[in-house]
């Protein structure tokens, strides 16, 4: 996994580099293209110096294109800096024209500087890093650091390979302030490098990081950086004040006493597990495709999705950076976190699906008031009481159906203002709690040592509160281990 791999390729490739002053080795057994005049990359490989990185990339006919996307991306000041060693990787003009192919371009002119960006900053080394240490790391088949992500090396035959999809062609290329090497093709980096890389999203970053510690673990991280993917995905990224604004409305006036939030790491991994899911699809979708009104799967629920003119929206949120391109994923910067519905979190978390087939019996059965799904994903506060699949699979034969089975999941769903578990766990007597099944009540408790919160329902018997607070844009969820029954 590129961005937890213990990485000390770039030491490894300093120590193992050859002059490092003017020019540098031909590198003849680093690339098939070897370093001579000519080639597919076009250049001189070694020499004297002649300019900066951009100077030389400038007098190359055949990086013509590179040089345009570095200065629409922003970035020739950076790579003319003489007090800073780079490494270039180059892909040639007919390279960055099968990218264009590839990504529906007819020109560079139709992507954009933010797009270009995170493309070209996964081509710079912030080290000087000539052949024959490249190919040392590629021997060994490490990761090497971009300011971009991580890079792959390897070897085919005597040749370097990056990321197993674009060759160096013409190596040493060198210049003033570090050194190019010409390769065939355009690397993309995947969606974990660019989430792990741009200080936008740092939040989005140890969010990721902290929900995969969850168990049994998401593998977020594994998938968003994932090459292979038979499917690429679609990430409404939040940024960094996306994230700021979600901790400052959970921390409301009291500092997070009553929720248990005050910083994006007093949330559990439990807890960011449904709020990432909700943010990624399991397709790639462009912002020309989204459609004018619709709701779409996430892999946490349903995202309603708008687009008027340019401007895209998702649950109302705007996309401010949109169709930056990885590997793997078509990302879209948002500024805000979203957060999903109670009955997103319910139809999509695996200890639940147990309470989404029962949700869907329920209203499936003729002559059942109100649809519990549809209560539970409007604009009205709850506290859910969730029963986990444990729970229903002792009820056994009890189970019941049709209206009974609607009275039982209504029962565990309190309407108004969320009831947290700190405010559950400082009670010093019960808090009678009104239910959304009319008329009906149950008992809230803290007890035991350590305390944990009970549940009472009509028949006396107890259920506990095993996982607390869920996080829903309508309210609260609190997994229990019992299903509650209500009196007849």
């Amino acid at each position: 996994m590129r961005l937890t791999a213990a990485m000390c390729a770039a030491a490894v490739l300093t120590a193992c580099s050859g002059s490092s002053g003017t020019g540098g080795s031909g590198g003849g057994s680093a690339t098939a293209g070897g370093s001579s005049g000519g080639g597919a990359g076009g250049g001189s490989g070694g020499g004297a110096q002649t300019g900066t990185i951009v100077e030389v990339a400038q007098g190359n006919a055949n990086l013509s294109t590179l040089v345009a996307a570095v200065q629409k991306a922003g970035l020739a000041g950076a790579l003319s800096d003489t007090t800073k060693q780079y490494t270039v990787f180059a892909p040639t003009n007919a390279a960055f024209a099968a990218l264009l192919t590839q990504v529906g371009a007819t020109s560079l002119n139709d992507l954009s500087a933010d797009q270009l960006k995170p493309i070209l900053l996964y081509h710079v080394l912030g080290t000087k890093v000539e052949a024959t240490a490249a190919t040392t790391a590629a021997q060994g088949n490490q990761k090497v650091d971009a300011l971009g992500g991580k890079i792959q090396l390897s070897l085919q035959g005597s040749t370097i390979r990056l990321d197993a999809r674009a060759s160096v062609t013409t190596a040493d290329v060198a210049a003033s302030n570090g050194v190019v090497h010409v390769i065939d093709a355009v690397l993309l980096p995947s969606a974990l490098d660019i989430v792990a890389t741009d200080s936008r999203f740092t939040s989005l970053k140890a969010a990721v990081l902290k929900a995969d510690t969850a168990s049994p673990s998401p593998g977020f991280a594994s998938t968003l950086d994932d090459d292979a993917l038979a499917s690429k995905v679609t990430v409404f990224a939040p940024t960094d004040d996306g994230f700021t604004a979600l901790v400052t409305a959970l921390k409301g006036s009291d500092n997070g006493v009553t929720t248990g939030i005050s910083s994006l790491a007093s949330f559990s991994a439990d807890q960011l597990v449904p709020v990432i899911s909700y943010h990624v699809l399991g397709t790639p979708v462009l912002a020309k495709d989204v459609p004018a009104s619709a709701n779409v799967d996430s892999l946490g629920g349903k995202l309603a999705v708008s687009k008027s003119g340019a401007n895209v929206t998702v649950d109302g949120t705007p996309v401010i950076i949109a169709d930056v391109l990885a590997s793997n994923a078509v990302i879209h910067a948002i500024g805000a976190v979203l957060v999903p519905s109670i009955t997103d979190v319910v139809t999509t978390r695996a200890q639940f699906s147990s309470l989404k087939v029962a949700v869907l019996a329920a209203d499936g059965a003729s002559g059942t008031t109100p649809k519990v799904a549809g209560a539970l994903d409007g604009t009205s506060k709850y506290t859910l009481f969730a029963p986990n699949n444990a729970a229903f699979t002792a009820l056994g034969g009890a189970a019941p159906s049709g209206q009974a089975l609607t009275n039982v999941l209504l029962y565990h769903a309190a309407p108004g203002n969320p009831v947290y578990a700190a405010t559950a766990l400082g009670l010093a007597t019960p808090l009678t709690v009104t239910t959304a099944l009319t008329g009906k009540t149950f008992a809230v408790s803290a007890e035991g040592a350590p305390k944990a919160v009970k549940i009472a329902d009509s028949t006396a018997t107890k259920a506990t509160v095993t996982e607390a607070n869920f996080f829903c844009s309508n309210g609260v969820i609190h997994t229990v281990d019992k299903v509650l029954i209500p009196a007849p």
